[in-house]
């Protein structure tokens, strides 16, 4: 998963952070 963010991260950069931050949220 973590290389799909990264994938996203390049995509869509506005929406990478907030995927990182849910993930955190849920640990």
């Amino acid at each position: 998963m973590l290389n799909g963010l990264s994938d996203t991260d390049t995509s869509m950069p506005h929406v990478s952070p907030v995927f990182e931050q849910s993930l955190r949220n849920r640990k």
